[in-house]
């Protein structure tokens, strides 16, 4: 094997696939294949559970396959400058890699009994923009359960109906719903871990505006130009999130995001270590935020929009941050029905995307 490829084009390529790593790799998974062919050259690491495959144009000297040590190739490439890189491997599998008057030599192995999967048979398909898929991902995979006792909720909830599109997650005291508009009238349900989809439609070297989905029973692939990202489907049966959406509200408040982020910001400093408490007391167009700890004590007031009932509740402040900061809107809307049941958070400019929170009782 023996081809020419920018430094950056490969480092990018490296730092997309090596998303796909477990946290206790096979042998195989403790390298990257490599395949160069007439036209491009592959880099791909999979696992059991997913593949990702990423082309980047090269000069092709001469065919050919081999897994390389993902460390020590990773380091290396990583620290030489953006300039043009041969690779050569002999019949030894020993690869260099050169530059002018520089040569690093790597003992890689053969691929010949690396398999994975680069493909699946599609059930349904349809065809989504890749900022708009990216976007979503992003606005509600941090929701997704940490928690692997109950695998099902550590994934993204896609559920599609007729072209309408939701993309849920939840942790057991929060829910993100995101909603998006497909232009093809296709109808599924499956559950993809969350963090591994981020992860990986996180990377600067997809070149896709548009990105194909294909699902079956078990996979999904996403396919964006010189990106394919091969995971499988968490098995169980996701909750009914429709079914604890309030439908009402006896309080309704509207505030700036960054206004009120930086309150939070503020009373998180001083609130309890266990839960995080903070309270807020909306009451006749002002808000009260206070939070006490051994530490101290924080309290502020600002003006707000409301309409309704006076409401007190409390909230774990830092998760409650988590969902400010992940909401791209100026201006939110927070729906109460009692101090003691959901939050409800949306943006006043925009209706695909809700946002819930529990209260913690005071």
């Amino acid at each position: 094997m023996n081809f020419s490829c920018t430094q950056q084009d490969l480092i990018s390529a490296l730092s997309t696939v090596l998303k796909s790593t477990s946290k206790k790799p096979s042998p195989f998974q403790q390298y990257i294949y490599i395949e160069a062919t007439q036209y491009n050259v592959r880099l791909i690491c999979s696992t059991s559970d997913n593949t990702l495959i990423c082309t980047l144009p090269a000069q092709i000297h001469e065919p050919g396959t081999v897994l390389v040590p993902t460390s020590i190739f990773r380091d290396i490439i990583s620290k030489l400058p953006d300039v043009t890189v041969n690779i050569v491997v002999n019949e030894k599998c020993l690869m260099n890699v050169n530059y002018t008057n520089m040569k690093y030599s790597i003992q890689c192995i053969s691929a010949s009994s690396y398999s994975f999967l680069d493909d699946i048979d599609g059930q349904i398909s349809f065809d989504i923009k890749t900022e708009d898929i990216r976007r979503a991902v992003s606005q509600t995979y941090f929701t997704a359960s940490l928690q692997e006792t109950r695998p099902i909720l550590t994934g993204i909830f896609f559920k599609c109906d007729n072209g309408s599109l939701d993309l849920v997650t939840t942790d057991g005291s929060r829910v993100s719903v995101k909603t998006l508009k497909l232009n093809n009238n296709v109808s599924f349900e499956s559950v993809i871990p969350a963090r591994f989809l981020h992860d990986a439609l996180n990377s600067s070297f997809i070149n896709a505006e548009i990105t194909n989905i294909s699902i079956n029973d078990k996979y999904m692939k996403l396919s964006m130009g010189n990106t394919t990202v091969i995971t499988g489907v968490l098995s169980g049966k996701y909750i009914n999130y429709k079914s604890i959406i309030p439908t009402d509200a006896s309080t309704v408040m509207i505030c700036n995001r960054n206004e009120f982020l930086n309150i939070i910001e503020r009373a998180f400093l001083l609130a309890d270590e266990d839960l995080y408490t903070v309270r807020f007391d909306v009451n006749y167009s002002k808000l009260f935020v206070s939070s006490n700890s051994v530490q101290g004590e924080a309290f502020e007031e600002i003006y707000v929009q409301t309409s309704g009932n006076p409401v007190t509740i409390a909230l774990n402040s830092k998760s409650f941050i988590e969902i400010l900061r992940n909401i791209d809107y100026e201006q939110l809307v927070f729906e109460f029905t009692t101090g003691t049941r959901i939050c409800k958070i949306k943006p006043l400019e925009a209706d695909d995307i809700i946002y819930l929170i529990s209260p913690i009782r005071i």
